[in-house]
């Protein structure tokens, strides 16, 4: 296992140590997003209840973003990812079985008829065992009599043995004796009548229970003017929009506990997140980070009421209202600190051969900021200006995957990286709001006369010229200004007019037999230049295109994030049984 994948390793333990006992952590299953998503106290102002009326409106979106994220049911191995179909959100099927349920009616409830069957034994359990004692041993025999029976009539099929038959009519009639021993001095008909009466007064809360669950229903439901309806969810602690004063909890990790980490962990699959990107065999010795675990609260969901056996739904397709898991906490992290172990030929091959960001597992690293050996990962939407919404939906990762898969196929990993970038908004605007723009001098025009002919012959020999700036890793057009870039001709600064199109191009015109040289300037983007040099079909068409490739600079400062700035690193889901809906046998359901 990388030496990286033990921050998820750590995380996982002081899961087990403090959020779960260890008798429920089977229960449990982590989840990772293809990149780690960067969030800052701005994006949780919808948890402030001390805004309200159009001032709460304006974080509506953040809201609906939430809940749409935390309401994602994993349906493949290890990665987080959202689809935004139904099927995958656990408010659309929560709410389809709701709708669609069929209610027990308790007065068809025959105890006699659930003999033997796991909601007749646990209701049997449920009661004393001083009123029970004399019961259990006949009700003990009694099912074992009939088990006997069972193998015997099966025996009796397959072989066609007659020596079975009578075997079965001998326990037919030792069945009947121990019946009406059963009946006299077994308390039979006592006990039998608790646990109908108790299975009963069982149904008639679940029916309270569904009751009150459809009330917290209507009343959490929330309509987005651009987007299908959604449940409120929120979380705990609910000042997420202050999370420099939650209780962080401070994680390092030493030399010594990373090697034993990877090699008592377990093949989890998470590793794999960490591959191919030339960076997971990095030597380290030390991580550190402050880690918070938050609570997912949805007033509208009872996962009991699931499990409760009062129920049915007619249904063709059983599989759409499957919920295999369901988020209860979001796992977030800070101010994550690698220090690399001193001296190794590895480390310095590694870095020497990356490019100058890259991607570590889910996190980004700028290599231009490793300083002293130590470098922070940092979340790749907010260092790389992505939308949230189209990594979390990102294509599907090992579509075909069994349920027992426990490693996610890394090849299958890296194109859905590409893919989530590619995905991502063609124009990403750049943040200028530390910019100062000083105002420019107007001069004043006057009319003059220009050799009209002189210009003419000037106009014939200029290509017009459309410069596309993109991203070097995601190729997304970045929003550029006139000013921030220079053009040269024989090494001299040339004075030519460029103009910024709706489309975010920048365009000129530009001599064709020339050669010059465009330079990208721009404070908060790595320097960059081209040649242009026309080709015979330009010259003709008079028109040309030209890209130019950057992204955006960190400064040291910027790389240091602030105490409001977190990444989500993990979602801990909690497993549903599969067999539900289970109804009583023999019960009516309307």
């Amino acid at each position: 296992m990388s030496q990286l994948a033990t921050i998820f390793a750590r995380i996982k333990v002081y899961f087990q140590q403090n959020i779960v006992s260890n008798s429920r952590e089977e229960d449990y299953k982590f989840f990772f997003p293809l990149f780690s998503l960067g969030y800052t106290n701005e994006d949780f102002l919808f948890l402030d209840s001390t805004k309200a009326g159009n001032e709460g409106l304006k974080y509506y979106d953040e809201l609906l973003d939430f809940s749409l994220m935390a309401n994602n049911i994993p349906r493949q191995e290890i990665i987080w990812q959202t689809s935004g179909e139904n099927r995958d959100l656990l408010y659309k099927v929560y709410e389809k079985i709701i709708n669609n349920m069929r209610l027990i009616d308790p007065e068809s409830i025959s105890t006699e008829k659930l003999t033997g069957t796991p909601i007749f034994d646990r209701a049997l359990d449920s009661l004393s065992e001083l009123e029970t004692k004399d019961y259990r041993t006949y009700y003990s025999l009694y099912n074992k009599l009939d088990t006997e029976i069972l193998e015997l009539l099966k025996k009796g099929i397959e072989t066609g043995d007659a020596v079975s038959s009578v075997e079965v009519e001998l326990k037919q009639k030792m069945k009947e004796q121990l019946l009406q021993q059963w009946i006299q001095n077994g308390k039979k008909e006592e006990v039998e009548k608790k646990i109908g009466q108790l299975l009963k007064a069982e149904a008639e809360r679940f029916i309270k229970k569904f009751n009150e669950t459809k009330g917290k229903l209507a009343t959490s439901l929330r309509e987005h003017v651009n987007s299908s309806s959604f449940y409120l969810t929120t979380c705990f602690p609910g000042n997420l929009y202050n999370s420099d004063k939650l209780a962080w909890t401070k994680i390092e990790i030493s030399k010594d506990e990373i090697q034993k980490l990877v090699e008592s962990s377990k093949e989890e699959g998470y590793q794999s997140i960490f591959e191919l990107s030339g960076l997971q065999d990095l030597e380290v010795d030390k991580i550190s980070f402050d880690l918070i675990f938050i609570n997912v609260l949805r007033e509208w969901f009872d996962e009991d009421l699931l499990k409760l056996p009062f129920w049915d739904i007619a249904l063709l397709e059983k599989e759409n209202i499957r919920i295999p898991y369901f988020a209860t906490q979001l796992v977030f992290a800070r101010n994550i600190e690698i220090k690399l172990r001193e001296n190794s030929v590895k480390n310095v091959q590694a870095i020497q051969k990356m490019d100058v960001q890259k991607n570590i597992g889910p996190f980004l690293l700028n290599k231009t900021l490793l300083t002293k050996g130590s470098f922070h990962l940092k979340s790749v939407n907010k260092t790389m200006h992505l939308e949230k919404k189209a990594i979390l939906s990102a294509p599907v990762v090992n579509k075909n995957a069994g349920a027992a898969t426990k490693t996610v196929n890394p090849v299958a990993l890296h194109k859905n990286r590409l893919q989530v970038l590619n995905n991502n908004q063609k124009v990403l605007v750049r943040d200028r709001r530390g910019k100062t723009i000083k105002a420019q001098p107007v001069t004043a025009k006057f009319l003059v006369a220009k050799p009209m002919i002189a210009k003419a012959i000037f106009m014939v020999n200029l290509v017009n010229v459309t410069l596309y700036c993109r991203h070097k890793e995601t190729r997304q057009l970045l929003d550029l200004d006139a000013n921030e870039i220079e053009i040269f001709r024989n090494n001299k600064k040339e004075d030519i007019s460029v103009k910024k199109n709706d489309n975010n191009t920048l365009s000129m015109a530009l001599q064709m037999n020339e050669q010059y040289t465009v330079k990208l300037v721009a404070d908060d983007l790595e320097a960059a230049e081209i040649k242009i040099v026309f080709n015979e079909m330009e010259k003709k068409e008079k028109r040309a295109r030209r890209f130019i490739y950057s992204m955006l600079f960190e400064t040291k400062e910027q790389n240091l994030s602030p105490d409001n700035e977190f990444q989500l690193v993990a979602v801990v889901c909690k497993k549903m049984p599969e067999d539900y809906p289970s109804p009583v046998p023999y019960a009516d359901y309307f």
